[in-house]
């Protein structure tokens, strides 16, 4: 991303996030989003089973119980915004990683650690 000095005006491109805005970027995020959401609904599940068997004491039958036909439908309706949602934070977590980054960066113009929040220099027009 590009950084501006808040003394001087100089922008510097500093990190490793793009500094224009494009969308396989976003697909990343998406992509990052997807498997974290992913990884975080095996967790609870797998806790809930776990769980589950602990307070019924039973064998652990080798194919999981049938789940209702709603499940399916509500489960998109939930998980799309989710996922939209999350690749929203975890761009705003990069940025954040990033922004820490270059704050100890002293600028070569006029020396000072006094950045702006990074931005792209648009679609690339």
């Amino acid at each position: 991303m590009l950084y501006r000095c808040r003394k001087c005006e100089q922008v510097e491109a500093f990190g490793c996030l793009p500094a224009v805005s494009c969308g396989m970027y976003l697909m990343v995020l998406l992509g990052i989003s997807v498997g974290s959401f992913s990884v975080a609904l095996q967790v609870v599940a797998h806790a809930a089973r776990r769980v589950a068997h602990a307070a019924r004491r039973v064998a652990h039958s080798a194919t999981p119980p049938h789940l209702p036909w709603w499940v399916m439908p509500v489960g998109f309706v939930i998980g799309i915004p989710l996922v939209v949602l999350g690749a929203y934070l975890w761009g705003r977590f990069l940025e954040l990683m990033e922004y820490l980054f270059v704050a100890l960066h002293r600028c070569p113009n006029c020396k000072a650690r006094r950045w702006s929040w990074g931005f792209t220099s648009g679609f690339g027009l």
